[in-house]
């Protein structure tokens, strides 16, 4: 076949040859027209079946280099990974279909206590104050449980402890003195049980000090855990100053800080997303019985954010004081493909999903990505409905596509 193309590509150039010739006057008009006419009669029918023969063979040619370079690229990155082994790794799909995503805004915040589920511990006297347990901030405690020690030695007043122990020893010598008289009638009965009184009086002022050399004893006045500690040990406290704060966290307040740039979004807040610095789960305000309280209306002196409110209930891992990253929701949808976080994959600032072509092929694909709600990403780019799209397991996907499997029934050997 390559013998036919050389000999069409001959005729043509003689026959330009002879044209140029004609054309500058070498060769007469009326010789060239006849050489290149009687030529043409003699192998028209040759030179008919020679082009139609060369244009078939280049056609067929680049029709199958044409296939062979398309077959390669369809199968370039298309990775194999075995049924069995992708259900023992736990590998999901999703089935991409386009749905309502809301609008997001990212912000940051701190859990805080309901208010009221809070209560504070005081101090009953004037002292030196210790722990009487290791506690910090956060830990659980039972009602009536000691916290905290006073003691009064060395200070102004005294120790009430003692103070309270030399009653008690006075009374008890008078109601001694007391008994003595009643016999010899020198007092009244009634003036005896007065003096008893005041003696069980002083037991029971000593009692309700613990009496124990370590001090007063301040306890918890309900089930919880310590929201915030107030003293130091070795700090001097009054009567009534707060020691500690301590919270029930049955309910739980989520405070959002939202730039003032981010003001027109305000309106429209309904819900929330968010992780607390110690996790990496992210929790849906909705699944918890979260609920919006308020959103402010202006900034607060000295700050440049406005504040947004939500309530929920504690599902018993978040701490009263823990800062959070907050995906506020807007209640404007749209309708948009998204899929969740951890199908992404990112190679130098480009994100790639792995989406399954049948039981055992995947293929890698480039996506455009958009807003972010802490659980989902929109896809602007890169992905159709109906795509089954890989969400958990696509690290495996990723190694198997490093390993250079190709295709079985599929080579280069064309």
């Amino acid at each position: 076949m390559n013998k036919k193309r050389i000999i069409i590509v001959t005729i043509i150039i003689i026959l330009v040859i002879i044209l140029g010739l004609w054309i500058i006057g070498i060769i007469p008009k009326q010789i060239a027209r006849i050489s290149a006419m009687n030529y043409l009669k003699k192998n028209a029918i040759q030179l008919v079946f020679l082009a139609i023969a060369g244009a078939t063979l280049s056609c067929s040619h680049n029709h199958e280099t044409e296939k062979e370079s398309h077959q390669e690229d369809d199968h370039a990155d298309v990775i194999i990974l075995d049924p069995h082994q992708a259900e023992k790794i736990g590998l999901k799909t999703e089935t991409v279909t386009s749905a309502p995503f809301n609008p997001v805004v990212k912000v940051t915040g701190k859990i805080l206590s309901a208010n009221n589920s809070e209560k504070t511990i005081a101090a009953t006297a004037n002292g030196i104050v210790s722990f009487a347990t290791n506690i910090n901030e956060g830990s659980a405690v039972r009602l009536r449980q000691t916290l905290f020690s006073i003691t009064s030695k060395g200070v102004e007043n005294g120790d009430p402890i003692e103070k309270a122990r030399l009653d008690l020893a006075n009374a008890e010598s008078e109601l001694k003195r007391a008994s003595e008289l009643v016999e010899k009638k020198i007092i009244s009965q009634k003036e005896y049980e007065q003096i008893k009184l005041r003696r069980d009086l002083a037991r029971e002022s000593l009692v309700g000090l613990n009496g124990q050399k370590g001090g007063i004893g301040i306890s918890a006045n309900q089930n919880g855990f310590i929201k915030q500690i107030l003293v130091r040990p070795g700090d001097f406290v009054t009567v009534g100053q707060p020691l500690a704060v301590i919270t029930q966290n049955q309910k739980l307040q989520l405070r959002a800080e939202v730039s003032e740039r981010h003001y027109s979004f305000l309106n429209q807040i309904r819900s929330a997303n968010f992780r607390t610095e110690s996790s990496r789960e992210v929790i849906c305000l909705d699944s918890i019985g979260g609920r919006l309280l308020s959103v402010g209306k202006s900034m607060p002196e000295g700050s440049f954010y406005v504040p947004v409110i939500f309530e929920c209930n504690n599902v018993g891992n978040l701490l009263p004081g823990s800062y959070a990253e907050i995906w506020l929701l807007g209640t404007e949808q749209k309708a948009a493909i998204s899929i969740p976080l951890s199908a992404l994959t990112e190679e130098q600032g480009v994100y790639f999903v792995y989406v399954q072509k049948d039981k055992e092929h995947y293929i890698k694909k480039e996506i455009k990505t958009g807003a972010r709600d802490g659980k989902r990403v929109e896809v602007l780019q890169g992905l159709q409905a109906n795509d089954k799209v890989v969400t958990q397991g696509a690290i495996h996907v990723k190694l198997a596509s490093q390993s250079g499997t190709i295709p079985e029934g599929h080579n280069h050997n064309h």
